[in-house]
């Protein structure tokens, strides 16, 4: 008997995704990225189907650049390969089933932790970091620090921030944190929370956010809340000045804003003001063409808006006066204009007519 062919007449209703990626990846990764492999899952599902990044941006509204960035964030966690032409074009991209296996899983968590460097919310410098590093406590270092209430207290906290038990790696992070960078118990879970809060779990990302402090000298709680505050809310609006949504922010654009707020001492009404100059004269977000005008307003040394809006008025009064300068006498504006009373001289052709 020959071979028997098995199909349906319906195309598939449904699209597999693997328990380790719902259970342990997506709960790694910003909300957008997770949106595009799911959506790359469905569209491996229907092969037939055309696929391209200009209509994969399409169907949720994002850019190009939007889309390629998740890609990159999973090619990162070694979840997928992408796959370029002689051009250096995108030509395929394929799924490393290799990445949920189970003893893949501790390899691939790791490498997307790495990758949410590139995925911070909140600003963080680089160029000031502690000289001390972390280094591996033994177990019973672990154990030691264990023994202390406060410290057990903490970890039982932040256990329930996370929703999970402590691994070794997270605590010897914990341990940095509090041995190395002199951090209070109180400290680390205000950075644990503060973490969580916004949806970043990893410890790679809290260790960035701590180091960031520590370069800063920042020990106490309330400096550290208004720190972290401000830090996100110049995220927030340069971001919403900008139009820019669905994705967070890149490490080039962190250096811009730090520069922006710490080194140049610009206010954050400022800022915003100078990404919204940006969006009419560029007509698209651009942080060089911003960097360009508060580099210009710190040369002219204009510091608020109010000095803004002289040098806007000056400015135009200068241009106008240059245009006026420009203008040639013609032979018609050098003509004399007559000053004839027409009124008068109507009655006086009136007069002779009658005569």
């Amino acid at each position: 008997m020959g071979k028997i062919q098995l199909y349906k007449d319906q195309a598939s209703y449904v699209t597999d995704v693997p328990n380790i990626f719902i259970d342990r990846y997506m709960t790694r990764a910003n909300g957008e990225y997770v949106k595009v492999f799911l959506y790359l899952l469905r569209c491996m599902n229907k092969p037939q189907a055309d696929f391209s990044i200009t209509g994969f941006a399409d169907h949720f509204d994002y850019t190009e650049s939007d889309v390629l960035r998740a890609l990159r964030y999973w090619e990162k966690g070694k979840l997928l390969r992408l796959e370029y032409d002689s051009e250096n074009a995108l030509s395929g991209i394929c799924i490393l089933e290799e990445a949920f296996l189970p003893d893949r899983v501790a390899e691939t968590e790791a490498a997307l932790d790495r990758s949410a460097y590139a995925g911070t919310s909140t600003p963080v410098r680089t160029d000031a970091l502690p000289e001390t590093k972390s280094r591996e406590y033994s177990p019973a270092e672990i154990s030691r620090f264990c023994e202390e209430s406060d410290i057990a207290e903490m970890i039982f906290v932040s256990e329930q921030y996370l929703g999970r038990n402590l691994s070794p790696t997270d605590l010897n992070h914990i341990f940095y944190w509090y041995d190395q960078l002199h951090f209070s118990v109180d400290l680390i879970e205000y950075l644990i929370e503060h973490c969580v809060s916004r949806e970043h779990t990893s410890f790679y990302y809290m260790n960035r956010i701590a180091e960031d402090l520590a370069s800063r000298n920042i020990q106490d709680v309330d400096v550290a809340k208004e720190a972290l505050r401000q830090s996100s809310e110049i995220y927030q609006t340069v971001f919403r000045a900008f139009g820019i949504r669905g994705r967070s922010i890149t490490p080039v654009e962190q250096e811009y804003i730090t520069r922006w707020s710490d080194v140049m001492g610009f206010s954050l009404e400022m800022i915003e003001e100078a990404c919204k100059r940006t969006i009419q004269s560029a007509h698209e977000p651009s942080f060089p063409y911003a960097d360009s005008i508060l580099k210009n307003w710190k040369k002219k040394g204009i510091t608020t808006l109010v000095a803004v809006r002289k040098s806007d008025e000056l400015f135009r009064k200068e241009k106008q006066s240059k245009e006026q300068a420009a203008v040639k006498p013609t032979n018609f504006s050098n003509f004399r204009q007559r000053n004839t009373d027409y009124d008068a001289l109507e009655q006086e052709l009136i007069k002779r007519s009658m005569q």
